[in-house]
C-alpha cells in the first residue's frame, strides 16, 4: 500500500551571517559575496553533520521519542573505537543507534589518539569507557554528554530530551558510586564527574557550569589522595582539573587550586616550559587576588598606603615577567602570524576585523596561549581598576607615573584581545596549521571549547570599551560557537553582555543594517 513520504522541513544552507539577518546568501566558497562586500569575515556554512541529522526519516524520530526511559541499550561488550581525522570519515554512517553514533562523534571531537610523547585531552576515555559496565555512572555520563552535544549541533529536539533522561540516570548512578568507598576512588567515577561538568557546558543551563558538580569533585579528590597520581589516567585527570581551575582563578576572585609542592606542578605540566607557564599563571592569580583585596578595602577606607603600594609593586613585577615570557620561548613554542588570504591590500583600509591570523602547531599549543592571554587580560584589568580606585582616594602611593598610565594599560588590553581573537579562525577549524582555508566543520570541537574561555574573558572585560567592530566580531563568534559548535554556554555570555549593554547592542544592529544596505 502506498505510504506518503513525510514532508521535510525547509531550511537555509546559507552562511551563518546571512541566515541571522534573514537575507539571501550566494553560498560562495570560502566566503559569500555579501560578507565580502561588507568587509566582514564570513562565519561559514552549516556543518556536514546538519545535513546528515536533518535528513533522518520520521520513523527514526518516532523511535527516539518513544524509547522508554528504562530501556537503555546494553553496550557492555561494545568497543568504542576512536577514529583519527586523517584516516576515516568525519562522521559515522547513519544508523538507528543514536547513542553509539553520538559517542563516536564526541570521541572524534574531544578525544585524541594516545601519544607517547605527551598526554592529550581525554585521550584515555575511549578505552576506559569500553571497560566500564553499561550501567556505570561513567557510561551514563558519557551517553548524556555525547547526546546533548549531538543534539545541539543537529537541532534534533528528541535527542535533547533523551540526553536529559540519561543525565538523570548518571546522577543516580554517581550518587550510588559515592556511597561506596572503593567505587568512589576509581578513575571511572572521577571521569564521570568531569563529563557531567562538560554536559553543563554544552547545555548552557547554568551561569557557572562547574559549580553543580564541584563539591562532588572535591570529595572524590580528597578520597583518592596522592597515591592515585601514580597512574597515567590519574595524572591526566589531575592535570585536566587543576589546569581548568587555575585559569578560572586568574581574575583573583576565584580561590586558587590547592597545590603547594613542585612535584604536583610537574604532574600538571611535565615539561619545563609548561611547568614555568603554570607557575606564571599562579603568580598572576595571586597578584590579582591581592589587587582585588585592595579594591575591596578601599571602599571601606581600611587599607594603608604600605599595603596598596606592596600589592601594586608586586603586580607590576608579575606584569613585566608575564609580558617578557613569550620572548623566552624556543621557536617551536611560539605562534605564527599571517595576513588573512582573503584580504587584499585595499581591504586593510576598511574596518575589517581581524587583519591577521594567529596559527599554532596544534590545538593544545593554542590552548596554552589562550590561557596566557587570559592571564594578561586579568592582570591588566585588575591593575587598571586599582589605579582608578586609588586616584579617587586620598591614599598616597609611590608608583612612578609611567606605570600608572591608564591609556597605556588600555592599549595593552586591546592589543592582547586582538591577539586572542586572531587565533579564533585556527581554533574554530577555519584555517589549518599550514595557513590553508578550510570548512569550519573540519575543526575539532575541543578547539572551540578552549577558545570560548578566552572569548568570554574578552567579552566581559572591564575598564576598556571595545569599539563596535571588535564587539560585533566577538558576539558573532560566540553565536557561532553556541550553535555551529554545539556549546550553548557561549550563548549565555553573549546574552549577558547584550542585556547589560542595550544601547551598544542597538548601535551594533544599526551599523549592521546600514552596511548591509537594508
Amino acid at each position: 500500500m502506498f505510504q506518503p513520504q513525510p514532508q521535510r522541513r525547509q531550511w537555509s544552507t546559507g552562511c551563518h551571517a546571512c541566515r541571522t539577518m534573514k537575507v539571501k546568501c550566494d553560498e560562495a566558497k570560502p566566503e559569500c559575496d555579501r560578507c565580502k562586500r561588507r568587509g566582514k569575515p564570513c562565519p561559514g556554512y552549516r556543518k556536514d553533520s546538519d545535513k546528515i541529522f536533518r535528513s533522518m526519516n520520521t520513523s527514526i524520530t518516532i523511535q527516539v521519542t518513544n524509547e522508554s526511559q528504562q530501556n537503555l541499550p546494553a553496550a557492555a561488550n561494545t568497543t568504542y573505537q576512536h577514529r583519527s581525522r586523517q584516516s576515516s570519515p568525519i562522521y559515522p554512517p547513519l544508523s538507528t543507534d543514536w547513542e553509539q553514533q553520538a559517542i563516536v562523534h564526541f570521541f572524534d571531537n574531544y578525544c585524541y589518539v594516545p601519544s607517547s610523547d605527551e598526554k592529550r585531552y581525554l585521550d584515555f576515555l575511549p578505552e576506559l569507557a569500553a571497560k566500564s559496565p553499561s550501567t556505570s555512572c561513567l557510561r551514563y555520563a558519557l551517553i548524556a554528554t555525547s547526546m546533548v552535544y549531538m543534539a545541539n549541533i543537529s537541532s534534533v529536539s528528541q535527542l535533547q530530551i533523551r540526553s536529559r533522561r540519561v543525565y538523570g540516570k548518571a546522577l543516580q548512578s554517581l550518587g550510588a558510586a559515592l556511597q561506596d568507598p572503593i567505587e568512589a576512588r576509581t578513575d571511572q567515577t572521577l571521569t564521570a564527574i568531569v563529563l557531567l561538568q562538560k554536559y553543563e557546558v554544552f547545555s548552557g543551563s547554568t551561569k557557572d557550569p562547574w559549580r553543580p558538580h564541584e563539591n562532588g569533585l572535591d570529595a572524590i579528590l580528597d578520597m583518592r589522595g596522592v597515591e592515585h597520581l601514580n597512574s597515567p589516567i590519574g595524572q591526566s585527570l589531575f592535570r585536566l582539573i587543576q589546569a581548568r581551575r587555575q585559569v578560572e582563578s586568574l581574575d583573583g576572585k576565584t580561590p586558587q587550586p590547592p597545590i603547594s609542592s613542585n612535584s604536583k606542578i610537574d604532574i600538571i605540566r611535565p615539561t619545563p616550559i609548561r611547568a614555568q607557564y603554570f607557575r606564571l599563571l599562579r603568580s598572576v592569580a595571586l597578584a590579582s587576588g591581592k589587587l582585588q583585596a585592595i579594591i575591596s578595602q578601599l571602599s571601606t577606607f581600611s587599607v594603608s598606603a604600605i599595603e596598596s603600594n606592596e600589592a601594586l609593586e608586586n603586580a607590576l613585577i608579575v606584569k613585566d615577567q608575564l609580558l617578557s615570557w613569550p620572548a623566552s620561548l624556543p621557536f617551536s613554542w611560539r605562534y605564527q602570524t599571517i595576513t588573512p588570504p582573503s584580504l587584499s591590500p585595499g581591504d586593510l583600509d576598511r574596518p575589517v576585523y581581524n587583519t591577521k591570523f594567529i596559527i599554532f602547531k596544534d590545538i593544545h599549543q593554542g590552548a596554552m596561549w589562550i590561557g596566557y592571554w587570559c592571564s594578561v587580560i586579568a592582570l591588566l584589568r585588575n591593575l587598571l581598576n586599582t589605579f582608578v580606585f586609588l586616584e579617587a582616594s586620598d591614599i598616597p602611593h609611590g608608583i612612578p607615573p609611567t606605570h600608572m598610565s591608564k591609556v597605556s594599560l588600555r592599549m595593552s588590553l586591546l592589543s592582547i584581545i586582538d591577539d586572542l581573537c586572531a587565533s579564533g579562525p585556527y581554533m574554530l577549524g577555519e584555517i589549518d596549521e599550514w595557513c590553508g582555508l578550510r570548512n569550519g566543520s573540519m575543526g575539532k570541537g575541543i578547539g572551540a571549547f578552549y577558545f570560548l574561555r578566552g572569548l568570554h574573558v574578552a567579552n566581559m572585560v572591564e575598564g576598556v570599551e571595545l569599539d563596535l567592530v571588535r564587539r560585533k566580531w566577538i558576539l558573532d563568534c560566540l553565536m557561532k560557537i553556541g550553535y555551529s559548535k554545539g556549546i550553548r554556554l557561549a550563548l549565555r555570555s553573549r546574552k549577558r553582555w547584550i542585556e547589560n549593554n542595550q544601547q551598544s547592542w542597538s548601535d551594533i544592529l544599526k551599523r549592521t543594517f546600514c552596511e548591509d544596505g537594508t
